[in-house]
């Protein structure tokens, strides 16, 4: 392989790519001579969303720029060209890295799209889904990660100052759990329950807990069992929203993308896990509430 055609090279073409779709929007904008506040009023779109647009600051949908390229009459393969690369644009994955109080605005983030969205999927191979901890567990999941960016980074890439309201912005997250209007299916390994984040007297809250958001109508809760043989190993944690937009969960960051060709993908592995998942989660429930029971024991 050439240096041309080396990865590193097509990333970077392709950066440059998505950073002149808006300059090339703004170049038609100023040939028509129309100003920012009047193409929002011919479109319908803000005014300042149009300006992050044309800077490169915010990718544009495909819906977007057909909308924005049509009122400034570009012709039919013109539109045809920026709309196939703003679908391009969506299949990247956007590096949000989870540093200092970037684990708070995650949170936030999630809640946000999680309120907007009528059906949310997730998927988590090593820890329970945010929206089903207790406040005990989530402390000790993001306190654990937050020691760890500390140690790693010597101080610059962890702020352990941000992991209580971390923590209760994704306890907050939790009310989306009582919207009837919304439907939930929460997947994750059997594993999970193995992993002992915290201690025997908090894990067994936390089991009762998933016992509990089990019974909800709109909340479907499976489990992978542990014997299972699978076909593909469950490499990393993701949240689906309305099958149109994807937060991939990593040690780090989190990834997101609107991609249609993701969306596809990610939506397949779901229902693979799914369809070697149990709903009949109790036994399963109760072997952990057990296990949990005689470890909480004094000795």
């Amino acid at each position: 392989m050439s240096e041309q055609d080396s990865p590193r090279n097509l990333r970077i073409s392709g950066d440059f790519d998505r950073l002149s779709l808006g300059p090339e929007l703004a170049k038609l904008r100023k040939q028509r001579g129309l100003t920012g506040v009047a193409l929002a009023k011919i479109v319908g779109i803000s005014q300042s969303k149009i300006s992050k647009i044309e800077v490169g600051s915010v990718i544009p949908s495909p819906e977007d720029v057909d909308r924005l390229a049509r009122a400034l009459g570009a012709s039919d393969d013109q539109v045809a060209v920026l709309v196939e690369r703003a679908e391009g644009h969506q299949d990247e994955l956007v590096d949000v890295r989870f540093t200092g109080r970037r684990m708070i605005s995650t949170q936030q983030d999630l809640a946000s799209l999680e309120r907007g969205a009528r059906s949310v999927h997730v998927f988590q191979p090593a820890v329970v889904p945010g929206l089903l901890q207790t406040t005990e567990y989530a402390r000790a999941v993001l306190s654990d990660y937050a020691e760890v960016f500390v140690e790693a980074l010597g101080g610059s890439g962890g702020d352990e100052k941000a992991v209580p309201p971390a923590v209760t912005a994704r306890v907050a997250r939790q009310e989306v759990l009582y919207d009837t209007g919304k439907a939930l299916h929460l997947l994750m390994m059997e594993t999970v329950l193995m992993n002992r984040v915290c201690s025997p007297a908090d894990m067994l809250a936390q089991i009762e807990r998933i016992r509990t958001v089990a019974g909800y109508p709109n909340v479907t809760i499976g489990i992978v069992p542990a014997a299972i043989q699978l076909s593909y190993p469950p490499l990393h944690g993701f949240h689906m929203l309305d099958d149109r937009s994807l937060m991939i969960d990593l040690a780090n960051t989190s990834l997101i993308s609107r991609g249609r060709e993701v969306l596809r993908i990610y939506r397949t592995v779901f229902d693979y896990f799914a369809g070697q998942a149990t709903v009949d989660i109790g036994p399963i429930l109760d072997r952990y509430t057990e296990l949990y029971a005689d470890l909480a024991r004094p000795s």
